[in-house]
């Protein structure tokens, strides 16, 4: 199929040119316009001073971005087509999702503790802060943007923070889950409603934007990435 045998992190539907993407490689994402039929290597190394294993690809319209380890982020504004690497950051630590609003305005990626578990762009990442991160004590591994305002993020120590402001500050919101999880991806389809997995085949349900949290039978114990 021209999808090598190896670990992935993320698949992602593109429409903008009807593709699918797989993440998890060090050199290459892999695209798919035949649903998975058959898959061809896009190289996302670009002009970047080391390689890195991406965990994860967003898209608006026709611009893709990845994150991945070292802190490295690479992004493309035509398909996958060419890409730009983003060497200047201030983050060494791997980044674990990202969610852009569009080139020119916020983007916000997650990742390891140190030095915070955050990065904070309101000019497409022409410039960033950490700041947003300095009140989260735990790697962070995934993000919810629900608009520009109100998103969500979760992580270790069965944590899950909310923003309400467009990323600039998050309060946490995980105090009703008791269980020591790790949480890997919160998904809403609203303000209010949403689940998180993460750990031992745990799912966990909200529908008053985090204030409760229920824990819902899966009858599974492996981890759950992704939702």
């Amino acid at each position: 199929t021209g999808l090598p045998s190896s670990t992935f992190f993320f698949f992602y539907y593109f429409p903008a040119n009807n593709a699918w993407y797989a993440s998890g490689n060090s050199f290459y994402s892999f695209r798919s316009t035949n649903d998975g039929l058959t898959w061809d290597s896009v190289s996302i190394a670009g002009s970047q001073i080391y390689v890195s294993t991406y965990y994860y690809l967003d898209s608006n319209a026709s611009t893709l971005v990845t994150v991945g380890a070292f802190g490295l982020i690479n992004s493309s504004t035509n398909g996958g087509a060419n890409w730009t690497a983003h060497n200047s950051l201030p983050y060494s630590s791997t980044l674990n999702d990202i969610w852009y609003e569009n080139m020119n305005g916020k983007v916000i990626a997650v990742g390891s503790v140190a030095p915070t578990p955050m990065m904070y762009s309101t000019n497409g990442g022409t410039t960033w802060s950490t700041d947003p991160g300095l009140t989260i004590p735990v790697t962070l591994y995934g993000i919810k943007m629900i608009n520009s305002n109100t998103g969500y993020v979760s992580g270790s120590s069965n944590r899950i923070f909310k923003t309400t402001n467009g990323g600039s500050s998050w309060d946490s919101v995980s105090t009703a889950i008791g269980t020591s999880t790790t949480l890997y991806c919160p998904d809403f389809i609203n303000e209010n409603t949403g689940w998180v997995s993460g750990s031992s085949g745990r799912i966990f349900k909200t529908t008053d934007g985090g204030g409760n949290w229920s824990l819902l039978t899966t009858g599974v114990t492996s981890t759950l990435y992704r939702i």
